[in-house]
Parts: structure tokens; C-alpha cells; sequence
């Protein structure tokens, strides 16, 4: 038993020094870096904007509307919900439907977004 150890060891040593020595050549810190980033699944710049991993630009265009703005009923994408009731809203409220799949709750007075509702399915169901 002890012979098997002593002769496996050494193989194990030889095994390991070709992985010590290119520990610190460009193409592993390179490889490093790719598993990083991989890990992640996203570039370290854009790893930390909110939300992650989406570029600025593209997050603008996903939420053109916050809590606090002010809506323009005239802008294109916005439409009125008529009977709030039927999807289960109160209808002495205003509502419009902005873009594909939100809804939003508006004062009347100040056309300021109280809420957004992020889904019309969240509505229907």
C-alpha cells in the first residue's frame, strides 16, 4: 500500500507543475478574466449600473416612466383605461395603460404617476 503511494505521488507533483508554471502568463490571466466576467454574464461596467447588465440607453427605453413623473396623454403608447372595474381596478380612479404591459395610477390634478402596475397579466389574473 505504502509502495502505491510512494510512487503515486510523485505522478501526482508532475501532473500539477505544468499548471504552476503557466499560472502567470497573459494567456491565463486572460482566461481569468473570462471566467469573471462569464460568471457573471456580464462586463464589469455594466455589472454594476441598475438594473444589471443593461446598457443606459437601453434602460431608458425599457422604463420611460417612474413613480413622481408626469404624464403626457398625448404621447404615443398611452391610451386611457375607460372601466378600470372589469380588470379588477377602482373605477373612481384614473388609469392609462402605458406601453405594451403596464398600467399606471394617475392624479387627476397633477397627471403624476401614483403607481405602476408592471404587468397587464398581473391585472387579469
Amino acid at each position: 500500500m505504502t509502495r502505491k503511494i510512494a510512487f503515486a505521488l510523485p505522478l501526482a507533483l508532475a501532473a500539477l507543475l505544468p499548471l504552476a508554471a503557466t499560472a502567470n502568463t497573459p494567456e491565463s490571466a486572460f482566461q481569468a478574466e473570462l471566467l469573471k466576467v462569464g460568471a457573471q454574464g456580464c462586463p464589469p461596467g455594466l455589472a454594476k449600473k441598475s438594473p444589471s447588465c443593461v446598457p443606459p440607453g437601453l434602460a431608458k427605453k425599457m422604463a420611460p416612466y417612474a413613480v413622481g413623473d408626469r404624464l403626457d396623454p398625448r404621447r404615443d403608447g398611452i391610451y386611457l383605461l375607460r372601466d378600470p372595474s372589469v380588470y379588477g381596478l377602482d373605477r373612481h380612479r384614473t388609469y392609462y395603460r402605458v406601453g405594451d404591459h403596464r398600467i399606471a395610477l394617475v392624479d387627476n390634478d397633477t397627471m403624476k404617476i401614483l403607481r405602476l402596475i408592471d404587468a397587464v397579466n398581473d391585472v387579469l389574473n
